[in-house]
């Protein structure tokens, strides 16, 4: 991949400083900001020897006591540095300049021909950061759609909460039913080319590793319980009692409002594939979404979101022993006066909210005042994300429904807010992905992109026919998963499309569309396909979208 007369010549004190670096996972104070020239021919055959050492995929944490395998790095560092010095002074010849540096520096990282140098307008001068993410492109490389768990990288380290536990009371299922009904009429279900089946509401089909549950409802969000063992994993999911129609006023933004709504505790058994509701949680609070959960010193954990009238609660579940409850009191409420929170994110001990009004707010756990309240748009902010500052300040990505969106960094909003100009579509879904150091949304009604926290130049990965309902990153690989008004679930390796080059073939990132959810009206009918069709992604958007009918957006039920 590197280009220019001849290779360099190794010496082991270079071998060993790229063993160091590629065994280790330099903490936040590491030595960075290394400025490194990967156009430059002499300067890219020395980062040859150290963005290698992504392949060795036996990392380790190194204690910072070591001190000579801190000084091997500091030394492979010290040469890429005196090897740029001497470049500097040197003219170059006619021929030794890559074609994105004789014509200029690129207005969008799109235009970049040269692999190294497009890495290194997407992550910066940082080896460290640049060593972590050429090993997740080694690693992830060859992988167009299947998930190896040898690659998988460690989840970050929780800090659990200390809360007190929610206050409930026990319901019967008399009581529950008629205070939250939902839809009594069963679902007609075909699987594939199977005969078609009942599935009443409160059941679930089980048919080799695929669980297909008829919540009897609109489903409004999912979250996986972290931390879980192997062979028991929990998930939770937000339900209104809405069941004849999508679109009602319950959901509206522009006022807060309550309602009764639930949320569902679900049991995984990933040994026999089986899962069972193991609670429900009855509440006054309306709608809820941006489902998230935090560990706890005991119990299950801390689950949390934003609910229709307006506030952020986190609830303690503690062991939540009894099937069915009704939550009289959060563990903790986030509220403010004159706005309502509309999104959020956790960073630490932190929570980031949006807010109706287009502010971005602040609040510590444990505490109810937030500590600033920043305008950022000027209405209503659809969603908001934070990214896993390991090697740079924290920075937020957010969407509203002004048309625009903003990148900052948290440390300091008032001088370093970049906001998009206004465009023709709303950005309602955002995600984050910290392998890629990049943030994930929907752009126009039906595409997903990219968008590197550094260069905020998206990139298109993903399309469905309508729009896109739902995205999911995870924190451990660089796949993308979402979910579309066509009914389609589509995964893609994000790392193929971020981390090659503008002239890699068109068939090297494509999407892969694992089932889809068919809907006819005339029967009455559901059908869900596994079809498992591969296609490659354009840049070039659909103008007219298709429109889908509500009953399609049931992909989660």
């Amino acid at each position: 991949m590197a280009r220019g007369r001849g290779r360099p010549r190794k010496v082991k004190a270079d071998a060993a400083a790229a063993t160091a670096l590629g065994e280790s996972e330099v903490p936040d104070g590491g030595k960075s900001g290394v400025d490194v020239d990967l156009d430059g021919d002499e300067t890219m055959k020395d980062m040859d020897e150290l963005l290698d050492l992504g392949k060795d995929k036996d990392e380790h944490a190194v204690d910072p006591d070591f001190v000579d395998q801190q000084t091997d790095a500091d030394r492979v560092i010290g040469k890429v540095t005196r090897k740029k010095r001497a470049a500097a002074k040197a003219k170059p010849a006619g021929n030794a300049k890559s074609k994105e540096t004789s014509k200029g520096t690129p207005k969008h990282i799109s235009h970049i021909t040269s692999t190294r140098a497009r890495i290194q307008r997407l992550i910066g001068h940082n080896l460290y950061k640049l060593a972590d993410t050429v090993s997740v492109r080694n690693s992830w490389e060859t992988s167009m759609f299947k998930v190896d768990p040898q690659n998988l990288s460690e989840p970050p380290e929780l800090t659990p909460w200390s809360l007190p536990v929610i206050k409930t009371t026990k319901i019967t299922k008399t009581i529950l039913d008629s205070k939250f009904p939902l839809r009594r009429d069963p679902l007609t279900l075909q699987v594939d080319d199977n005969e078609s089946l009942s599935l009443n509401t409160g059941e679930n089909l089980g048919k080799d590793e695929l669980t297909i549950i008829n919540t009897g409802s609109l489903i409004t969000d999912i979250a996986w319980c972290p931390g879980r063992p192997a062979d028991s994993q929990l998930f939770a999911i937000s339900v209104s009692n809405i069941t004849d129609t999508a679109v009602d006023r319950k959901f509206s933004l522009l006022e807060r409002g309550s309602s009764t709504s639930a949320l569902y505790i679900y049991q995984l058994d990933t040994v026999t594939s089986k899962v069972n509701l193991r609670n429900v949680l009855l509440h006054n609070w309306g709608n809820s979404w941006d489902l998230k959960w935090t560990p706890a010193f005991e119990g299950l954990g801390i689950l949390s979101a934003v609910f229709n009238d307006g506030d952020i609660r986190l609830l303690n579940l503690g062991e939540l022993e009894i099937p069915n409850v009704e939550v009289t009191e959060a563990s903790q409420t986030y509220h403010l006066e004159e706005y309502a929170l509309t999104t959020f994110d956790i960073m630490g001990n932190k929570i980031i909210a949006g807010t109706n009004t287009g502010h971005i707010s602040e609040f510590i756990v444990n505490e109810s005042d937030p500590s600033y309240v920043y305008p950022v748009h000027s209405d209503y902010i659809f969603c908001l994300r934070v990214n896993i500052p390991k090697y740079d300040e924290p920075i937020f990505f957010s969407a509203s429904s002004d048309c625009t969106t903003a990148l900052g960094s948290l440390d300091d909003l008032r001088s370093t807010i970049i906001k998009t100009p206004k465009s023709k579509s709303l950005a309602m879904k955002a995600e984050y992905c910290p392998q890629l150091h990049a943030f994930v949304q929907t752009d126009n009604p039906g595409d997903v992109k990219i968008i590197p926290e550094r260069t905020f130049s998206p990139l298109p990965t993903m399309q469905h026919d309508g729009s896109t309902e739902s995205l999911s990153c995870s924190e451990i690989h660089p796949m993308l998963l979402t979910g579309g008004a066509d009914g389609k679930v589509k995964i893609c390796n994000m790392a193929r499309k971020l981390l090659n080059s503008s002239k890699a073939p068109t068939g090297s990132h494509r999407s892969l569309t694992l089932f889809q959810l068919q809907y006819g009206a005339n029967e009455d009918l559901y059908r869900l396909v596994q079809t498992l069709e591969a296609e490659d992604v354009h840049s070039e958007s659909k103008s007219t979208p298709d429109i889908y009918p509500p009953s399609v957006l049931r992909p989660d039920s």
